[in-house]
């Protein structure tokens, strides 16, 4: 089966793409990543480098915005996900590095069925990006998912080593999530109905598409932060509607471990480059409430006001 290779490739090595570039003799850390929001992660992946298997295809509606994926296929069954992410982190420390040109690259063994490196121009903070290979069927895995996520890893070092990561093109439509802020979607009186959150000091992720709070108190966490794709089709979930607008909402119990809640909110529906269906997500999640705690009732809750501040679609 021929592999399926899309044309963003082209940001990888055509010429036409880099007239317009900074040369790449003396590229700085400062120039990483860019604007957050417009940095395209699907320019750091390819699927024409996976060879081994009988179809890769790139997908950049999986996740998060700050996400592309390459998913390997054999005889039409999804064998590996790879997958880039720009992170707001910088590297971590105490593990196995190499430097390629301007680029540091921290190696990561295998762990369970997937495997990471994450990556940054060296000298770069609070900027980074992972690169991970993780496999949906292990048994028919065709490589040792580290190698496999060194061949991504690869691509992406040589993209960091001729500049800045390319921009996204065509930009994101005027009402897509991708242009909010995730951060002011849960206010200081939504927030307070869960114990020792202090709603003015999150963990804000890549582009501040993506926010985290913490209680100081107990275990319970908040993470906020947006989707894309297919809706989720776990056994377990629930449709519900929620909010003056009453948006579809969808509710997955213990969906990231035991006393854990997540619902998604459908913002809009789209039409991606591909011409597949999908739909942008607001995704709440409550962790650490045990299972006593009533985790998807205090979810949908927040999840109603995250709802309640979101502009018309």
């Amino acid at each position: 089966m021929a592999i399926s290779v899309p044309f963003i490739v082209m940001s990888l090595g055509g010429e036409s793409e880099n007239k317009a570039d900074p040369s790449p003799a003396s590229p700085t850390s400062a120039g990483f990543i860019g604007e957050p929001r417009t940095a395209d992660p699907c320019a750091l992946l390819s699927a024409s480098v996976f060879q081994r298997y009988g179809e890769a295809q790139l997908d950049r509606d999986l996740g998060n915005f700050n996400r592309c994926d390459v998913v390997l296929k054999d005889r039409s069954e999804e064998v590996v996900d790879v997958r880039v992410e720009l992170d707001a982190d910088s590297l971590p420390e105490g593990v196995t590095r190499k430097t390629t040109g301007r680029v540091t690259v921290v190696e990561r063994a295998a762990e369970g069925d997937q495997c990471e490196r994450v990556v940054a121009v060296t000298g770069a903070r609070d900027n980074s990006l992972r690169v991970t290979a993780a496999a949906r069927q292990p048994a028919d895995v065709k490589e040792p998912l580290c190698e496999t996520a060194d061949r991504a890893t690869g691509l992406a070092i040589k993209v960091l080593n001729r500049g800045e990561i390319p921009r996204r093109s065509p930009d994101f439509p005027a009402n897509s999530l991708a242009h909010l802020d995730a951060c002011t979607l849960l206010d200081v009186k939504a927030l307070e109905k869960v114990p020792g959150i202090d709603a003015r000091e999150p963990d804000v992720g890549f582009g501040r598409r993506d926010c985290q709070w913490k209680s100081t108190t107990n275990e319970y966490e908040v993470d906020l932060r947006f989707d894309q794709g297919d809706l989720p089709r776990d056994k377990s979930a629930r449709s519900t509607k929620l909010g003056d607008r009453h948006r579809q909402a969808i509710v997955l119990p213990e969906n990231e471990g035991r006393g854990s809640c997540r619902v998604e909110v459908v913002h809009r529906d789209y039409t991606g480059l591909d011409r597949v269906k999908g739909t942008e997500r607001v995704a709440l999640v409550i962790k650490g409430a045990g299972a006593k705690g009533r985790p998807c009732e205090l979810a949908t809750d927040l999840a109603g006001s995250a709802a309640a501040a979101l502009p018309p679609a």
